[in-house]
């Protein structure tokens, strides 16, 4: 597989976790945060950000997080992230897999509607993601 960079999102944390209660059966504790930031690479311009984290007991933490950007060039494009964070394996730091859903009706960034995307981040010593990088993969002719 290939991949294109398609851009980076930098983010601020704006707002404490809100914490609900514990499901009973997973043991998952669900959190609220509230980021927002700035977007740069093909997308350019500034994001909010509204994460939903689960985290079930000690197995693996699954979130998803919706949000907008408001190019530098006017246009709104809505996102979508899940993530998985895959347990510590032999010691190794733990893994987040995610994939990203964009949407826009702007013609300038249709490109972006209905394709899957995939990416890596970078987290803050605390844990929490600092950058995100977003990539499109294609299969190699």
């Amino acid at each position: 597989m290939a991949t294109d960079y398609i851009c980076e999102f930098a983010m601020t944390r704006t707002a404490e976790y809100v914490v609900a209660a514990p499901d009973p059966v997973f043991g998952t504790t669900t959190a609220t945060a509230h980021r927002t930031g700035r977007v740069t690479g093909r997308l350019d311009g500034r994001f909010t950000w509204e994460n939903d984290a689960g985290s079930p007991a000690g197995i693996l933490a699954e979130s998803l997080a919706r949000g907008e950007i408001v190019t530098a060039d006017g246009a709104q494009v809505t996102f979508r992230v899940a993530t998985m964070l895959l347990p510590s394996v032999h010691g190794q730091e733990p893994a987040d897999v995610l994939t990203v859903h964009f949407q826009s009706d702007d013609p300038r960034y249709a490109w972006l509607s209905d394709r899957m995307f995939m990416a890596e981040g970078d987290r803050h010593p605390t844990g929490e993601l600092a950058r995100l990088r977003v990539h499109r993969g294609y299969p190699k002719p």
